[in-house]
């Protein structure tokens, strides 16, 4: 879908908080459009170890406004990729998340799947996305029992949990070479601190932008001709320290850290990756 304008919002008060997501190598793979992707330490043009590398994979930036968050890629937010869809936005307010190798705890060593775990990453909130067509039957979450964690396009709402507590459960993405994206989504447990909240801008959500579009609206220079956008209200939570971001597969991992240096953009690091063995492949269905 062709774009109307973004809306001018970079200014002193508009930051590109995206990092290096800690993975880069070309994963022996003397193909240089593969090492030009997978060892490429900014986050633009950038895919995981091993994974497909075209623009519909790629997760380029996150960018803060004051309490609102924007999310850029190639990636389709909404609808997702090739049977791979939305994960959920995690945030660190104490700076602490294990994100990059250390996010990589082999949850189970081997098989692929959408497997549950305890909050062993640290993260302190979960921006959980609204979500319908489910992928597997489930009961839904304590935020909104109509909310199918499995399901795939997104609704335009999200409910804010906090996910401190000892009984919270969260999914890794699907393929577990890509357990350094980790994780992908919450399922249950924890304390809602904000119900059905409404994805800003829902009626442009699929609406695709040009690079200069995006140069334009963010101040953020970017390749790949098309990109998309998912953004956020932060307010009703403490500063984020760290956030993080994924799809079903893994194939992409967006991080960012919001420093509180009241200027600087933290300038977007990237991350390249491993190669060979393109995952986001076709391992068989997503079931659990």
């Amino acid at each position: 879908m062709a774009a109307a304008l973004l809306p001018a919002i970079h200014s002193a008060h508009a930051y590109n908080i995206t990092i290096f997501d800690g993975v880069a190598n070309n994963g022996g793979s003397s193909n240089p459009g593969d090492q030009a992707w997978w060892n490429n330490r900014n986050e633009d043009q950038e895919t995981e170890p091993k994974t497909v590398h075209t623009q519909a994979w790629d997760l380029e930036a996150f960018d803060l406004s004051g309490s609102k968050l924007t999310m850029i890629g190639g990636y389709n937010f909404r609808a997702g990729e090739s049977g791979y869809y939305s994960g959920d936005i995690f945030i660190d307010v104490h700076g602490d998340a294990l994100y990059g190798p250390a996010a990589d705890f082999d949850i189970p060593s081997g098989p692929n799947g959408y497997h549950r775990s305890a909050n062993l990453w640290n993260y302190d909130y979960v921006i959980h996305f609204h979500k319908q067509n489910s992928l597997v039957s489930d009961n839904g979450t304590p935020g909104d029992p109509s909310d199918d964690v499995y399901g795939t396009q997104l609704t335009g709402k999200y409910d804010i949990i906090d996910i401190r507590g000892r009984d919270v459960t969260l999914l890794t993405a699907f393929v577990d070479a890509n357990e350094a994206s980790n994780p992908w989504r919450y399922e249950g447990g924890g304390r809602v601190v904000a119900a059905n909240q409404d994805i800003l801008n829902w009626s442009s959500i699929n609406t695709t932008y040009t690079d200069a579009q995006i140069q334009g609206a963010y101040g953020i220079s970017l390749l790949g001709g098309t990109h998309r956008t998912l953004e956020v209200d932060l307010s009703p939570l403490p500063k984020g320290v760290l956030f993080h971001y994924t799809m079903g597969c893994g194939n992409d991992n967006l991080m960012g850290r919001n420093v509180p240096d009241g200027g600087l953009t933290v300038g977007m690091l990237g991350s390249g990756l491993l190669g060979l063995g393109l995952t986001c492949r076709a391992l068989g269905r997503r079931q659990r």
